[in-house]
C-alpha cells in the first residue's frame, strides 16, 4: 500500500497548503477563540445542514425563508459571515478533489 499511502500523503499536504484550506483554518480560529461566535456559528452550520435534507419543495421554501429571518442578524457578524463562507469554499475544493477521482475511475 506505499504507492497509495504516498499518494495520500501528496494530495494531504495539497490540501493542507491551499489557499482555502489555510483561509478556512484561520477564520475557524478567529471564531474558536471566541465561544459566543462559535456557538452561533455552529447553529447557523447545524441548521442550514438540516435544510438541506428537506426534499419537500413547498416546505424547502418556507424553510428556507424562516431560516434567513432566524438567522440574519448573526450571519451579519463578518467574523460567522466569513467563517462560514470560507468554510464552503473550502467544501468545494474537497468535492472537486472527490468528483475527479470518482470521474477517473470506471463505475
Amino acid at each position: 500500500m506505499t504507492g497509495i499511502d504516498d499518494s495520500v500523503e501528496r494530495i494531504v499536504d495539497y490540501i493542507k497548503g491551499s489557499p482555502e484550506y489555510v483561509d478556512f483554518k484561520n477564520k475557524r480560529s478567529v471564531v474558536a477563540s471566541n465561544p459566543e461566535l462559535k456557538a452561533k456559528a455552529d447553529r447557523i452550520r447545524m441548521e442550514n445542514f438540516e435544510l438541506q435534507q428537506v426534499t419537500d419543495e413547498s416546505r424547502l421554501m418556507d424553510e428556507l425563508d424562516q431560516f434567513m429571518e432566524r438567522n440574519e442578524q448573526d450571519y451579519a457578524i463578518v467574523e460567522i459571515h466569513d467563517y462560514i463562507e470560507a468554510e464552503n469554499v473550502f467544501c468545494r475544493l474537497m468535492q472537486t478533489i472527490i468528483d475527479r477521482v470518482m470521474g477517473e475511475l470506471d463505475f
